[in-house]
């Protein structure tokens, strides 16, 4: 038995287009190596797309992909992830299969006892059972995991599980601060997990648990996580031979630099003076410390990417989230007689916006609170927006 294991594609995560077209080219590349080595199935264990409603240019593109595989038939099997979930419990994934262009092995029904009674899905030309749970935002797909009755599978010889969630027997000390569920979650007794969420490439055996595993996205879908990964990757999977294969894609060149003390134009010529041997990169400029004068506008950075693109680079990105200027620390230097600016900042400017019914100074005060927040290693710009505007939304909704 050949076949695919793939997950965390996120297509259309990228606003910048040509990382976004790399995006597309690494599933493409999988989706080639599945024909050409004529697997039996491909597994996509969530996270197809990174948004519920992808865009019109990233869902014509996956429909022209996944119609390569049933031309050459070759079925897919699949769960959706936490993105491809709209709010309203939806998922594009189920027009997919409306289309035949795949299957979605999460089916059951309720008992009147509560647990949730799996169908067991059956490859035909393997005859291999398939079930899964679906990937939810905030672990909402936990209660089912503690209800599941996976009892049809029991005398089954080729049976595969599906799961999106993060598992800590898997976790790498990089996500050591992401909350994640014991492996006894799993229905214990199958012969491949086939995981997503997290954007490792690990696998984990045990007694209980044969063959647990994380294949990687298919494109890093971040910043750190092209510093980290800097390739896609996938596992091939052929009788009991477990494979992670990296997707041969586009060089990083990441440069770290930290800038304690310097002036905007010693930064600026500190840095072009590390941009070189590019030709054809992934350039990463990861900035961080205080400017020792000025702000951080002060910094070319056109004059830094000029530079960067003239020696070639493929595309430049930039993460100033930990540089500052010297000038905002000032501020925590003021003497005591000046006493609480932010109080004293609120309090007059208290009910020239009505808020009836609320207590707007306590409000004010969780809002800054939830303001007080930095983009996480991991997340992109428009997921931590949702997130601050969601939370920010829920404060104003319990003050109702």
């Amino acid at each position: 038995m050949r076949f695919i294991h793939l997950a965390d594609c996120h297509l259309d995560g990228f606003r910048e287009e040509k990382l976004a077209l790399l995006g597309e080219k690494n599933f493409s590349y999988v989706i080639e190596q599945a024909i050409q080595r004529k697997v039996d199935f491909v597994i996509i264990a969530g996270d197809l797309f990174n948004t519920a409603i992808p865009r019109m240019n990233a869902l014509k593109f996956a429909t022209t992909e996944l119609k390569k595989l049933q031309d050459a038939d070759i079925p897919v099997y699949a769960i959706a992830g936490s993105h491809d979930y709209s709010p309203q419990g939806k998922t594009i994934l189920e027009v997919l299969e409306s289309a035949g262009l795949l299957t979605l092995v999460m089916k059951g029904e309720q008992t009147e006892s509560g647990s949730f009674k799996v169908k067991p899905i059956r490859d035909k030309k393997t005859n291999t059972l398939f079930t899964g749970i679906d990937g939810r935002k905030g672990m909402l797909d936990k209660g089912t995991y503690h209800h599941l009755d996976v009892s049809e599978f029991h005398s089954a010889t080729k049976k595969i599980f599906l799961f999106h969630t993060t598992i800590e027997e898997l976790k790498t000390p990089s996500l050591q601060h992401i909350p994640g569920e014991s492996i006894l979650l799993l229905p214990q007794g199958f012969d491949y997990y086939a995981g997503g969420h997290v954007h490792i490439t690990q696998r984990y055996s045990d007694d209980q648990y044969k063959n647990v595993v994380y294949p990687g996205p298919t494109f890093p879908n971040s910043f750190s996580e092209l510093e980290e990964l800097e390739q896609g990757s996938f596992v091939y999977v052929e009788d009991e031979t477990i494979t992670h294969e990296k997707i041969p894609g586009k060089p990083v060149l990441a440069i770290h630099s930290i800038v304690e003390n310097k002036t905007p134009l010693e930064i600026q010529e500190e840095i072009i003076e590390k941009i070189k041997d590019c030709d054809n990169h992934i350039v990463l400029l990861r900035i961080q410390g205080t400017i020792k004068e000025g702000s951080i506008q002060d910094i070319s950075f056109q004059d830094i990417f000029s530079h960067a693109y003239q020696q070639g680079a493929f595309v430049v990105l930039k993460n100033t989230s930990k540089l500052q200027s010297a000038q905002l620390e000032s501020v925590e230097d003021l003497p005591e007689e000046h006493g609480d600016i932010e109080q004293q900042l609120i309090k007059e400017q208290l009910n020239t916006v009505p808020l009836e019914g609320k207590d707007q100074e306590k409000l004010i005060k969780e809002i800054f609170l939830q303001l007080d927040t930095t983009q996480q290693d991991g997340e992109t710009k428009s997921t931590f927006q949702q997130r601050i505007l969601e939370k920010s939304r829920s404060i104003f909704e319990e003050k109702k």
